[in-house]
């Protein structure tokens, strides 16, 4: 019988030295051997996967002293309670049609390393409203030699034309009986595609290849015979609400897009029709004839247009066009509007901000980032977030920059900052990042309250707003904090990204930072090096400054989840929502 061990976990928040067990030459990782995927005889693509060293430390708990298992840039098993055994994980596009299948060609003999104590079982992800943090320990787990495979393959879906698949590499086996790692430094392997169809690759990436999807998109490995040139053409349709037929507002924003080169299609909903189906519909009709959208923005509220009720309110059905998986083939986002009032500042926001009307431009290298309270979560997740984004990006020269201050929050208090984050956001800054503990109308604590923007003064310094916590993108509320955001005029943000329901420690972690090893130094505050990280959320916005835009926040933070072992990847595409128009370049990501 299943025995679970729920034990407070008194984990040592100074995280110890780890050490390290050398085992090749070269890199960790996974690169490509050889590109055979046009062959018609047997189409692949032969892969090597490489170990340089294993790191391990000791962590302490209520139920003894374990050896917790880490590799630079893997990600964790997610098997709760049982062995925490580091596994590559990797995205890889293919070419559409047929079936994929693992062959390995080569295994080095493993080489058996002894650990201390046994390993550290994986550590459930825990829902951000939930206070209490119980410890996992599967013993049973631990005594049954499974044999597992040693490279797995499965199908993801399409992106924008693009097929995805995602490899695991395990090449890490672990006796419990006799506390011995048996670990293979070097496999190499060949995905076979099976009637791999290139006729419809070809088309299909003609069609749709898009540089906005392609920069979002840096997670993802692309084998050469896959690169494809992106369209010069960016088509944008906007459905809209009926109220909205003769809005003044409206017109307005159609013509400024068009004016900056966006090929604009508006219908309004006696067209499309106001039921979930009846607009998707729409929507892959549209995708799917010459001029296939990059970008879709709703013009209404969810009485108007209304969200899938799928556990919660989500837009992302209506943009899963291609094939029957949970990926967005389009870039959307939503003016939430019931009336003229409601829309109009969400439009004036959007047209002065593209058009670089700023009343400091100065704003734009100022930045808050927040890692809010939590008495456990707080220094484990926030902390390590943050530090990393201030570390990898917003530093000197681009940014004024002082860690412990100024610009980032690392709220270890409650109640601590408030003030002088809305004083700093008051004043003007491009990026705001906030992760920690939210509700439908607010940020918990530090509280940013909707009081607090009603009485903001940044006309013509418009954020741009990243939620990493629960509920403050419900946009089935009557005004959810989202909304708040986007509706206050001459003031606010011009764009917000928030959780339609609730959000996750280890996910959001992810989201921000890129899939990666959760360490006892991540336990401890500190952030994982670049090159031990995918690309998240920063690295999709921050490392391209050609063909940007908002919504590669979400794409580039959700593709780190679908990289990692978590359960929750449709869960995350679906939860996150982008209050505004998806197309706008992130002037703050650019300087």
């Amino acid at each position: 019988m299943k025995k679970l061990f729920f034990i407070i976990a008194l984990v040592c928040m100074i995280a110890p030295m780890a050490d390290e067990i050398m085992l090749s030459r070269g890199t960790t990782g996974l690169s490509i051997v050889a590109d055979q995927l046009q062959q018609r005889e047997k189409a692949s693509l032969v892969l090597e996967c490489n170990i340089h060293s294993i790191f391990t430390d000791e962590v302490e708990t209520e139920v003894g002293t374990f050896t917790r298992l880490s590799v630079p840039g893997w990600t964790n098993e997610n098997a709760v309670g049982a062995p925490d055994i580091p596994v590559l994980t990797k995205l890889i596009e293919l070419p559409r049609g047929g079936e994929v299948s693992v062959h390995v060609l080569n295994e080095v003999e493993a080489t058996a390393v002894p650990v201390k104590n046994l390993v550290y079982p994986t550590q459930p992800s825990f829902r951000k409203d939930k206070t209490e943090v119980p410890f996992s320990f599967d013993k049973d787990s631990y005594f049954r030699n499974e044999r597992k495979e040693v490279v797995k393959v499965e199908e993801v879906g399409i992106l924008r034309g693009s097929r995805l698949v995602l490899v695991q590499v395990l090449p890490i086996s672990y006796d419990a009986e006799n506390n011995m790692l048996a670990i293979q430094s070097n496999i190499q392997f060949e995905l076979i595609v099976e009637n791999a169809d290139w006729e419809a690759t070809h088309a299909a990436k003609t069609k749709y290849a898009s540089s906005y999807f392609k920069n979002a998109s840096t997670s993802v490995m692309t084998p050469a015979s896959l690169e494809c040139s992106a369209r010069g053409d960016v088509h944008y349709l906007i459905i809209a609400a009926d109220i909205f037929k003769n809005s003044a507002k409206l017109q307005e924003f159609i013509a400024w897009k068009e004016s900056i080169g966006f090929a604009v299609k508006c219908a309004f909903t006696d067209e499309t029709g106001a039921t979930n189906e009846s607009i998707r519909d729409y929507v892959k009709a549209t995708y799917e004839g010459n001029c296939p959208p990059t970008f879709a923005l709703f013009v209404g509220d969810h009485e108007e247009i209304p969200g899938w009720s799928k556990s919660f309110y989500t837009d992302l059905y209506y943009f899963t066009v291609d094939g029957s998986d949970y990926l967005p083939d389009v870039m959307y986002g939503r003016f939430s509007a019931r009336n003229e009032e409601q829309l109009a500042p969400q439009v004036d926001k959007t047209i002065a901000y593209e058009k670089g009307i700023f009343a400091d431009a100065d704003f734009l290298k100022r930045y808050a980032l927040v890692a809010g309270y939590d008495r456990y979560w707080a220094i484990k997740r926030g902390y390590p977030q943050i530090r990393y984004a201030i570390r990898e990006y917003f530093k000197e020269p681009h940014y004024v920059a002082n860690e412990m201050g100024g610009n980032v929050f690392l709220t270890s208090t409650s109640g601590e900052n408030k003030d002088k984050i809305v004083a700093l956001v008051n004043s003007g800054v491009g990026f705001f990042n906030y992760t920690a503990h939210g509700d439908v109308t607010y940020f918990c604590d530090p509280a940013f309250r909707p009081t607090d923007i009603d009485n903001l003064t940044n006309k013509n310094m418009y954020t741009v707003v990243l939620a990493n916590c629960c509920l403050t993108g419900s946009f089935q509320a009557d005004t959810c904090f989202g909304e708040k955001w986007l509706r206050a005029k001459d003031k606010g943000a011009i764009a917000f990204i928030g959780g339609s329901s609730y959000t996750y420690w280890n996910e959001d972690f992810w989201f921000g930072i890129g899939t990666c090893t959760i360490t006892s130094s991540v336990d401890a505050g500190n952030p994982p090096a670049k090159e031990e990280t995918g690309d998240g959320t920063y690295d999709a916005v921050m490392q391209k400054d050609y063909d940007n835009c908002n919504f590669a926040l979400i794409i580039g933070g959700n593709l780190a989840v679908e990289a990692s072992n978590t359960s929750r990847k449709e869960y995350y595409w679906k939860v996150y929502h982008l209050f505004g128009d998806p197309s706008v370049k992130p002037v703050w990501a650019n300087k």
